[in-house]
This record gives structure tokens, C-alpha cells and sequence, in this order.
């Protein structure tokens, strides 16, 4: 200034302080000058504007620090001025839906006409809400078209960040973030929790969910049909109140283990609505929150209430099948673990020849076989070894006298608490139906083998005509084989001549009276033969 002469008018120049600290001045310097119009001095003042520059400084540094975050981040920026239209959107905002940087027109027009049509009620009604003090802030989850011409959700949150006086909003800012992953994923999570209700409420299993007091969360209908209940009749009750007293303390520690972690199968009996009980068979399975403790227990019933009843029928036919084999007639002897007789009763000495003094005491092999010994032995083994309640089996035995019959013998397993003692026993005499069945098989062996080898056709017919059975003599007579006549329909192979008396006969035989038949039969070969049957 003193070189040029040239004033400084308001401007800002850094000054240090004796103890080197720095400020910052806005000053005004102007040349003083005599009446020849040379500089002789400066006349200036000064502004101490330190503290709007430290503010200036942090307020550029938040802005590059936010410009920062702002790229480095998914989420799109923008802000609208009411007064002039303006919108300022970040390159983000445009990445979002696969855009360049301000490739397409920046402009409130350009975004409205980019929202799905079934979207845009809601974004503006969302938008007017807040803008007329409604909301506290715009926030909504929309659909936009994308570059490729496809829809990307998004979700869009601003506020009002500017009012004129009279409460007009002046100025809004908001982001827009990319959401479309998550809301495939919700929608494949929705899929999945519909089919899997679906499921759950078309099953004929029983299925429930309780929470970790044991209140029930959800029932299935198969529940509800169950047990006649209504769904409110359910829902928030405790499980407790369902069980029968007897078992009472035993489904709550079935509950407590369940808790604990494990899971837990058993039966039990659960109320229905009219007060009655019914047998069911649980699986329950814990089910562990994202913490890992046990938060709820998911249940799968089935009634099995048929079974139950069969297994009491079951032991009831038992009971009385015991009671009329003990005061029968039958010989019921005992043995301890070693198989020497503790106990014969006296019908023993007719089927055997012994007597109860000269068996008690003496080993039971001592009326077995001996080719039969070792594996009666074995049995009797594997049924105490293994704790078979009951077996059944025949076998022959050797009387006093040397002769052998066959018996048929029930071995109960005998028990002191949970450990075997002994062996009851009930021997039936089977000898004569024994001989009976080898007769039997002896005579259908002759029989067979005279309809097999006569020279005669032998045949059998079913109600309706067809062949169930004809000997191989056929093969001789006809150029057919037996299998090949077996499950055919004897009409086949009448001659038609033949067939209509041939068939009122066959009526007068199925109702019983004899009558023997002479007619025309037709040959695999078309050859026709004269056959007489009775």
C-alpha cells in the first residue's frame, strides 16, 4: 500500500500472537496521503474473526467428511427446494438404479414417473402426511424402475428441513436406500412360513407350539378337531391344564428337559373339551433363539388311543388265556436257572410215565431227546438272556417207557422284581393231532400222486367256470400244457354246437344234482374232440 498507494477494502490476513498462537483478522487498509499526494501513512482497522474461521474450517471438514461417507455408502442423497424446483441428488441416488451419474434429468417429473403405479398413492400420500405436519419425517417403501427396465425397492426417508414463517415448507432433504435384497428375502420368508403353516394345518398330526411358561403360541386344526376345542380355547391356556392328574408331574419334567434342551418322545393322556381323555404320543423339540437358549418348544401328537385299547385287550386275553391254562388239565411244571424241576403237578405221570417225586429235582433234559436237548437248551437260554415274557414251541419228549410223543409248551419267564428266577412251563399233549397231520400229509401225497398220474383228465372249476386246477393228463389229451388252462374260463374250449346244453348242465351241477356230460372240445391246433365228464 505505501509502494502503490493502492487501499485493501476488506480482507482477511493471518496474524501471530506473542506466544505464537495464530488468529485470523478481516481488515481494511487505506494510504494517507499529503497535499503533494505522497503516501505518508496507512489508516486501517481490524475485525478479530478467529472463531468464524474455526468454524468455517470444521464446517468444510464435516462437509468433506460427509461427502466422504456419502460415497462410500449405498445410500442415495437428495434435497428439494420448494422455492425454485431445484433437486440435488448424489451420483449414489443414481447407482442405486443402475444409472451414470446425472444420465437421466435430475428433476422431481423424472423420479415421479420412475415409481411403480400401484406404488404411487402411497409414496405421496406418505409425502403429504409429513409435509402438512402429519408424520414426523416422510418414510416409505416403494418400488422404482430401474435402468434395465426392471423394479428395485427401495426405501425413501426425508424431512422437512426449511419453513418459511407462515409454516410452508421451503426446503426437504432425505436419502434412498437400496432394499431390494432384503424384500426378496421377506417374500421367500413369507413363501416359506406359508407353505410351512400351509402344511402344518393340513396335517392329520397334531401340532403346537408352546413358550417357556408352557403357554401355547399356536394349535393346528388337526388340535382343534381333536379335541373339540375352539381356537381361543387354546391359544394362551397352559399345557398343564390338559393333562391328566395321574401324569401330571411326570409331563412337567418331560416340559422342564424339553426346556433344558432335549428333545423328549412319550405318551401320555391329554383332556379334551367334553372332559374326556385320550392316549397321545408326543415328539417335543426345543427351539433355541438367535441367543441359543431354549425360548419355545414345537410339538408334534398323535392319538393312539386304538392302540391303547388293543393293548389292554390284548393283556386281558392273556389274563383269561393263563387262567383257563392253569386250572386245566394240562401237565405245568417249573424249572430255576440251571433247568432242574422245582415244581411238576400231577398230570405229569400221564403224559410221562414219571411220577412228581421221581421229575422234581432231576434235569429236564431228562425227558427231551437228545437230538433235541441242545436246542431247547439254547432256547431257554436266549428267552432268559433276552427277557422274552412268553414263548411257544413243539418239540417231542421221551416218557418213562422209552416211547416219544410230541408236546406243545408255553415257557413263561418268571421274574423277583427285574431279575429272572426260573421258567414256568404248560406241556399239552399234541401227539394225536401230530400223527393226524402226518396221515393227512401222507394221504394228500397218494392223492396227489393218483391225480397226477391217472390217465383220466382231472379238473376243478370255480363257481363262474373258471379252471382252478387240471392235471398234466391234459398235455396228452391236448396239445395244451396245465399252465396255460389254469385261471381260463372252460367255455373257451367247448365246441359252440355244444356250449348251450353244455351250460344248463353245468347250472344242474352247481346245484347238486350229478350228471355226466358228453360234448366237443376244441384244440389249441383247431382239432375238435369228443370228451365225456361227470
Amino acid at each position: 500500500i505505501l509502494k502503490t498507494g493502492i487501499p485493501k477494502i476488506d480482507f482477511e490476513e493471518p496474524q501471530t500472537r506473542p506466544d505464537g498462537s495464530r488468529l485470523w483478522l478481516r481488515t481494511t487498509k487505506i494510504p494517507m496521503k499529503n497535499s503533494q499526494g505522497e503516501v505518508i501513512g496507512i489508516f486501517g482497522s481490524y475485525e478479530d474473526i478467529s472463531l468464524r474461521k474455526q468454524a468455517d474450517d470444521a464446517l468444510k471438514k464435516n462437509e468433506e467428511r460427509f461427502a466422504l461417507v456419502m460415497d462410500a455408502t449405498s445410500d442415495g442423497l437428495w434435497d428439494f427446494s420448494f422455492k425454485t424446483g431445484e433437486v440435488y441428488v448424489s451420483p449414489a441416488f443414481y447407482h442405486t438404479l443402475g444409472y451414470e451419474y446425472l444420465e437421466i434429468e435430475p428433476t422431481f417429473r423424472v423420479w415421479k414417473k420412475l415409481i411403480h403405479p400401484d406404488d404411487v398413492e402411497t409414496v405421496f400420500s406418505s409425502i403429504n402426511d409429513h409435509l402438512n405436519n402429519r408424520t414426523p419425517n416422510y418414510s416409505v417403501e416403494c418400488r422404482i424402475k430401474n435402468k434395465n427396465g426392471r423394479w428395485t425397492w427401495v426405501l425413501n426417508r426425508g424431512k422437512v428441513a426449511e419453513r418459511d414463517p407462515d409454516g410452508r415448507p421451503v426446503r426437504m432433504v432425505g436419502t434412498q436406500t437400496d432394499i431390494h435384497e432384503r424384500k426378496i428375502m421377506e417374500q421367500a420368508i413369507r413363501e416359506s412360513e406359508f407353505k410351512y403353516r400351509n402344511m402344518i394345518e393340513h396335517s392329520f398330526d397334531i401340532v403346537f407350539t408352546l413358550d417357556n411358561r408352557g403357554v401355547f403360541l399356536e394349535a393346528n386344526e388337526a388340535f382343534l378337531r381333536e379335541g373339540n376345542y375352539e381356537r381361543g380355547d387354546i391359544i394362551g391356556s397352559n399345557f398343564s391344564a390338559m393333562v391328566h392328574p395321574e401324569e401330571a408331574e411326570t409331563a412337567l419334567g418331560l416340559f422342564e428337559k424339553s426346556m433344558a434342551g432335549e428333545v423328549c418322545e412319550f405318551e401320555l393322556r391329554a383332556r379334551r373339551k367334553n372332559g374326556s381323555y385320550g392316549w397321545y404320543y408326543f415328539i417335543n423339540t426345543p427351539i433355541h433363539g438367535s441367543d441359543g437358549k431354549v425360548e419355545s418348544i414345537h410339538g408334534i401328537a398323535r392319538n393312539i388311543m386304538e392302540r391303547k385299547l388293543a393293548e389292554v385287550a390284548l393283556r386281558e386275553s392273556e389274563r383269561r388265556y393263563r387262567l383257563i391254562v392253569e386250572n386245566a388239565t394240562d401237565v405245568v411244571f417249573t424249572v430255576d436257572l440251571q433247568g432242574y424241576f422245582t415244581y411238576v403237578n400231577p398230570p405229569v405221570h400221564k403224559l410221562t410215565g414219571y411220577t412228581q417225586v421221581e421229575l422234581t429235582g432231576s434235569h429236564f433234559t431228562r425227558i427231551i431227546p437228545e437230538g433235541w436237548r441242545k436246542k431247547l437248551l439254547k432256547h431257554y437260554i436266549r428267552q432268559i438272556d433276552h427277557r422274552v415274557p412268553e414263548t411257544l414251541m413243539e418239540l417231542p419228549i421221551l416218557t418213562a417207557s422209552g416211547e416219544e410223543k410230541w408236546v406243545e409248551l408255553i415257557v413263561t419267564l418268571r421274574l423277583k422284581g427285574n431279575e429272572p428266577i426260573g421258567l414256568q412251563s404248560i406241556v399239552r399233549d399234541i401227539t394225536d393231532r401230530k400223527l393226524a397231520q402226518d396221515a393227512l400229509k401222507q394221504s394228500e401225497e397218494k392223492y396227489r400222486f393218483l391225480v397226477e398220474n391217472i390217465t383220466d383228465v382231472i379238473y376243478a372249476l370255480d363257481p363262474v367256470g373258471n379252471i382252478t386246477y387240471i392235471n398234466p393228463t391234459i398235455e396228452q389229451m391236448s396239445h395244451y400244457t396245465a399252465n396255460e388252462l389254469i385261471g381260463r374260463n372252460f367255455t373257451e374250449f367247448i365246441h359252440p354246437e355244444d356250449l348251450p346244453d353244455l351250460l344248463e348242465s353245468y347250472s344242474r351241477t352247481m346245484e347238486g344234482r350229478y350228471e355226466p356230460s358228453e360234448f366237443r372240445i376244441v384244440d389249441k391246433d383247431g382239432s375238435v374232440k369228443y370228451v365225456r365228464t361227470s
